[in-house]
């Protein structure tokens, strides 16, 4: 919907969307795709994603719940500026290593894109920010935190516990 917001302005841009598209989702997105705004490329291999990453202006992941943010994180690894809503587990600084808009605001998510497609600068410092935050990505530290904070919730009880602590 931002997209097509953004053309209906007239800004010439088009989403790519990579990945399997869940039941039901393909007739409501027809629209898009029919009207050049979209294209739904489905499932592709690793290497060819990480070529779609780096050949992106903007990558955009306007979840609703989305606890970690992976995509996100290969994303700036590949050195694609970002944008993500305020429902993403992604570690990134509002401006810095990417843009935060509130998750399910048409309005916003198109306001951020128009400004990342437009500003050659901001798309450069937020490419930069977010490459250093993905260099930075460590999965044993990760791992760490998540249990430390299953732990001070008090959920991991018994042998999973005990398997678990090792990584504390």
């Amino acid at each position: 919907e931002a997209v097509a917001l953004l053309r209906e302005r007239g800004v010439a841009c088009m989403l790519e969307a990579y990945g399997e598209c869940a039941a039901g989702y393909d007739a409501l997105l027809q629209r898009y795709v029919e009207a050049g705004a979209l294209v739904l490329h489905g499932s592709v291999s690793n290497s060819r994603l990480a070529a779609a990453y780096r050949s992106c202006d903007v990558f955009c992941l306007p979840t609703l719940s989305d606890g970690f943010g992976l995509v996100v994180l290969e994303a700036m690894a590949c050195g694609a500026p970002v944008i993500v809503t305020d429902r993403c587990g992604a570690e990134l600084e509002h401006g810095c290593s990417g843009l935060v808009v509130p998750h399910a605001d048409v309005e916003a998510l198109a306001g951020a894109l128009h400004e990342v497609l437009g500003d050659a600068q901001l798309a450069e410092r937020l490419s930069t920010g977010g490459h250093e935050v993905a260099a930075r990505s460590d999965w044993v530290e990760y791992r760490r935190q998540a249990l430390a904070c299953v732990f001070s919730a008090g959920r991991l009880v018994g042998p999973q516990a005990q398997r678990a602590k090792r990584y504390l």
